[in-house]
């Protein structure tokens, strides 16, 4: 679904958003094309050239990389990371 008047997408069921060699998927995922918000929720997955983020829920700006995590996890080439919530 797309709120033209809000500028938001709603995408749900194997949702999938592709921007600049990244992309997230999820079971939902609501993106505000305005303001790079993005919330996806349930089996989400954030694929990086840095890193690949996972968890039940990820809500963040794609600009400044600030938001959440739940039930995640965060792996790179160097380390990885794993808990409940993280907020930043």
């Amino acid at each position: 679904m797309w709120n033209r008047k809000e500028n938001i997408v709603e995408l749900k069921g194997h949702a999938n958003v592709t921007r600049s060699g990244e992309s997230i998927s999820a079971d939902f995922i609501r993106l505000h094309l305005s303001s790079y918000d993005i919330f996806a929720q349930g089996k989400a997955t954030f694929i990086t050239h840095e890193a690949i983020i996972s968890g039940e829920l990820l809500d963040f700006n794609l600009l400044t990389r600030l938001g959440r995590i739940e039930k995640g996890r965060i792996t790179t080439e160097r380390f990885s990371l794993r808990g409940e919530n993280s907020k930043s």
